[in-house]
C-alpha cells in the first residue's frame, strides 16, 4: 500500500486487508458530499485537504443511524409549511429541528426558522446533484424518538429526556431504513457514486456513566438499567454490516460501493487502536491517526494509477508536514535549491495538467516563494510554465495589499500564527476595524487586541474574515458559522 494522504499514517506488520482497485477517482475534481458519524467528518477533512471539493456540514450531515439520515433525506423536499412538524419547542423559547442540529436564533419566530430550514434543505440538494461521490457512514441502529410525534431525533441535545425514547432497531428496520435512504439519494441524482462504510467508532446509548473519569467509571455500569453498552454497539455493528451486504449482493441500487472502514480498524488495527488514546472513553478512535490510516486506505482503494502516483510524489515532497516544508527548503544551498525547483516545477505543472492539483501544488509553490522566491519566479518563467503563474504572488505580500484596501469593514482575524505578527508590521492591519481574533485554545491579548478561543456556539458576523489558520476556517465554515461577506486567505 501506498502512502497518499498528508499526515501522519501509522504503520503496522500484522494484518493486511487487500482491497481492490476500483478506479473510480481519476483526479481531484471530484466532489465529496459525507453523512453520518463523526468519522464521516474525519474523511471530509482528510480529502480536503488534499484539494477535493468536500463537504459535511456537522449540523445537516451528521448523523448516527440509516433511519436518522433517511428521515433527513425525506424532509429535504419539504415546503416551509411541511417543515414546522420536523420542529420542537424548547423551554427558552427557540426552536430545534428534528431532522438536523440546527436550533433558531434567539427571538426567530418558527416560520423564519422553518423558512431557514428550507433555504439549507435547497442548498444541501443542489450540493448533492453536483456530487460525484456520497459518502454515508452509518454508526449504530439506535436512535432517539420523539413520544409525541414518532419523529427521529437527529440530536437529542437541549431535550428533556422524557420527551423521547431510545429504540434499537431490528435488523430488518435498518435494512427498509437503508435501502429508503439510497433510494432517495438516486432520485436527486441518479448517476453519483454511493461509498457506505461502518464507523469504527463505539456508542454508549444505554450506559449510566461519567465519560469524563475515566475507563474505571465507564465500565461500572448500572447493570439493572442497560445491558453492557459494548455488547450493544457491536450488536449494531453486526445488524449495519447484514444490511449493507444484503444492499449490494441484491443490486438494487446502482454504482454503490462498501468500504471496510469498521474492520480495518478493528483488525488491521487490532494491536494499535486501544479507543483510549485522546478521550479516554473506550469509544473514540485516536486522531488524527487512525482516520488517516483508514484515509490512506480509502484512496489506495477509490483512486486510479495515475492520481495515486501524483498523490505519492506531493506526499513524498512535502515530507508529510506541510507546515515545515519552507523551513527545509531554506536549509539548502542556492546551488541545491536551484536544481531542486528545476526538477520539481515541470512535474508539478504536468500534474496539474493531469489530475487538477492545485491545492497541492500550492502547498509546494508557497513553500518554494518563501525560501527561494527568486529561482521559483526565474523558472515558472524560463521553462514558460504558465499554469504555475498564479503561485508566484506572495501570499503574504497579496494579504497586505487586500488588508490595505480595506476601508471601515469590521475584520475578524482567524489564528495567531507569525504571520500575524508579520502583517501587523507590513500592512495597515492595525489601524483597520478588528473586532477579535480567534484562537485554538488561547484566551490572551496580540498587538491590544482580544484573542478569544473559538468554541462550538462561535459565529463570525464580522464582514471579513482574515485566515491565518485554515483549520480555523474549515471547523467554522463545516459548522455552518461563517457569515462573514469577504474572505481574505
Amino acid at each position: 500500500m501506498q502512502n497518499l494522504l498528508l499526515g501522519n499514517i501509522p504503520s503496522h506488520e500484522r494484518l493486511n486487508l487487500a482491497l481492490p482497485h476500483y478506479n473510480l477517482i481519476d483526479n481531484l475534481d471530484k466532489r465529496f458530499v459525507t453523512f453520518g458519524s463523526c468519522f464521516a467528518s474525519s474523511v471530509s477533512r482528510g480529502l480536503w485537504r488534499l484539494g477535493f471539493d468536500t463537504y459535511f456540514s456537522e449540523e445537516e450531515s451528521f448523523h448516527y443511524s440509516a433511519n436518522s439520515i433517511r428521515q433527513y433525506f425525506e424532509q429535504l423536499s419539504a415546503s416551509e409549511k411541511d417543515l414546522e412538524r420536523f420542529t420542537v419547542p424548547l423551554e427558552d423559547g427557540k426552536f430545534k429541528s428534528v431532522a438536523t442540529r440546527y436550533i433558531s436564533e434567539p427571538g426567530q419566530s418558527l416560520v423564519e426558522f422553518c423558512s431557514f430550514l428550507r433555504q439549507s434543505n435547497q442548498e444541501m440538494k443542489q450540493r448533492i446533484l453536483k456530487a460525484d461521490f456520497i459518502v454515508l457512514t452509518l454508526g449504530n441502529a439506535t436512535y432517539q424518538k420523539l413520544k409525541s410525534s414518532g419523529l427521529t431525533l437527529c440530536h437529542g441535545g437541549g431535550l428533556p429526556t422524557n420527551l423521547y425514547e431510545v429504540i434499537k432497531s431490528p435488523y430488518e428496520e435498518v435494512l427498509s431504513d437503508l435501502t429508503e435512504c439510497l433510494h432517495q439519494l438516486k432520485s436527486l441524482n441518479a448517476s453519483c457514486q454511493v461509498i457506505i462504510t461502518v464507523s469504527p467508532q463505539r456508542y454508549g446509548w444505554l450506559m449510566n456513566a461519567n465519560l469524563s473519569t475515566g475507563i474505571n467509571e465507564i465500565l461500572d455500569l448500572d447493570k439493572t438499567a442497560a445491558t453492557n453498552w459494548l455488547l450493544n454497539s457491536n450488536i449494531d455493528k453486526a445488524k449495519l454490516r447484514l444490511a449493507i451486504d444484503s444492499m449490494i449482493e441484491s443490486s438494487a441500487v446502482d454504482n454503490m460501493y462498501y468500504f471496510p472502514s469498521f474492520e480495518i480498524v478493528m483488525d488491521e488495527l487490532r494491536d494499535y487502536e486501544g479507543f483510549n488514546h485522546d478521550v479516554k472513553d473506550l469509544m473514540h478512535v485516536n486522531m488524527p491517526n487512525t482516520p488517516n490510516f483508514v484515509i490512506n486506505k480509502f484512496l489506495n482503494s477509490f483512486c486510479d494509477e495515475k492520481l495515486r502516483e501524483v498523490l505519492a510524489y506531493f506526499r513524498t515532497t512535502l515530507d508529510i508536514l506541510i507546515d515545515i516544508y519552507p523551513s527545509r527548503l531554506k536549509k539548502m544551498s542556492n546551488e541545491q535549491a536551484k536544481a531542486y525547483i528545476e526538477e520539481k516545477l515541470p512535474k508539478i505543472s504536468n500534474y496539474i495538467d493531469a489530475v487538477h492539483c492545485h491545492k497541492l501544488a500550492g502547498y509546494v509553490l508557497k513553500g518554494m516563494m518563501a525560501a527561494f522566491p527568486t529561482y521559483t519566479k526565474e523558472t515558472v518563467n524560463h521553462l514558460k510554465l504558465a499554469n504555475l503563474e498564479p503561485f508566484l504572488i506572495e501570499p503574504i505580500k497579496d494579504k497586505a495589499l487586500r488588508i490595505n484596501a480595506l476601508q471601515s469593514e469590521s475584520i475578524c482575524v482567524l489564528g495567531n500564527t507569525a504571520e500575524l505578527d508579520i502583517l501587523c508590521k507590513m500592512s495597515e492591519l492595525l489601524s483597520k476595524n478588528i473586532t477579535r481574533i480567534l484562537t485554538k485554545d488561547q484566551n490572551e491579548t496580540f498587538w491590544g487586541l482580544p484573542a478569544i478561543a473559538i468554541d462550538n456556539e462561535t459565529t463570525i458576523e464580522e464582514d471579513v474574515v482574515l485566515v491565518l489558520d485554515e483549520s480555523l476556517l474549515r471547523r467554522l465554515e463545516q459548522q455552518g458559522r461563517l457569515r462573514a461577506k469577504v474572505i481574505i486567505e
